[in-house]
């Protein structure tokens, strides 16, 4: 008489073979994070800055698959702050386009 082992696996509603786990998935990508204040003249009304501004910078973040918040303060002597999470690349890309003066980026 021959014997013939098997792994079980045994669960109180069912008893199946054991087979090998599936493979996991890669992990994702790291996730770095910015804070930032721009002290710059603002060169529009608050609701004109919102109204121009927070389409692209939703398309933008959108695009680059980064996710965060901006605020603005329109006084003379405010700017912008913001936090921003995302991949170290689009981070890089995101901060050398705040170099560019507030109303002197070109239009797409």
């Amino acid at each position: 008489m021959s014997s013939s082992l098997t792994n079980l696996v045994v669960s109180p509603t069912n008893y199946t073979t054991s087979s090998p786990p599936p493979p996991s998935p890669p992990p994702p990508p790291p996730t770095h994070v910015i804070l930032f204040y721009k002290y710059t003249p603002l060169p529009l009304s608050k609701a004109s800055l919102h109204e121009k501004y927070a389409p692209l910078f939703a398309k933008y973040c959108t695009g680059a698959r980064m996710r965060g918040r901006l605020l603005i303060g329109a006084s003379k002597n405010e700017g912008l702050n913001g936090t921003f999470s995302g991949s170290y690349a689009a981070l890089q890309l995101f901060t050398a386009s705040m170099a560019v003066p507030i109303g002197e980026e070109k239009e797409e």
